[in-house]
């Protein structure tokens, strides 16, 4: 579908050039839904950050005043110890998501660039519609494309 951009007119909205190529549509969507899934991701690792550092704080605390002269101290550090590997393990889990969650974004991101500029437009003459909806996903998504 050829569109012939002559000036005074109109050139197409960002609605029309969706609607002409359903599989720009696909890739956008996901995009959105990887960009969701990245945002969870960070979310997931900072809190397990935070989690961490504070389980190791309670642990080394008591440690540091002298509390630990009672035997049942000992155990007590020893449960908090095991937690504390516990909660390092899952915030090694949560690091490893993150970073498969970021390369995954990253590729669909290119993949979807790419598509922007073979696919995206076919007016004759100049155009701004790959600006446009570059600026357009910027502003109602805040994933910049270019």
């Amino acid at each position: 579908m050829a569109v012939a951009v002559t000036p005074g007119l109109a050139e197409p909205t960002l609605t029309e050039l969706l609607n002409g190529n359903p599989r720009i549509r696909q890739v956008l969507d996901e995009l959105i839904r990887r960009h969701h899934q990245m945002y969870l991701a960070k979310r997931n690792e900072l809190s397990w950050k935070v989690t961490v550092g504070t389980a190791f704080l309670v642990t080394l605390v008591p440690i540091a005043w002298g509390a630990g002269a009672d035997r049942y101290y000992y155990w007590l550090y020893i449960l908090l110890l095991v937690i504390d590997s516990f909660a390092c393990i899952k915030l090694k889990k949560a690091l490893n998501n993150t970073q498969k969650t970021l390369i995954n974004f990253g590729v669909i991101k290119h993949h979807l660039i790419g598509i922007i500029e073979v696919e995206l437009c076919h007016c004759i003459g100049t155009c701004n519609c790959k600006d446009k909806f570059r600026k357009a996903v910027l502003n109602k998504y805040g994933i910049s494309l270019y």
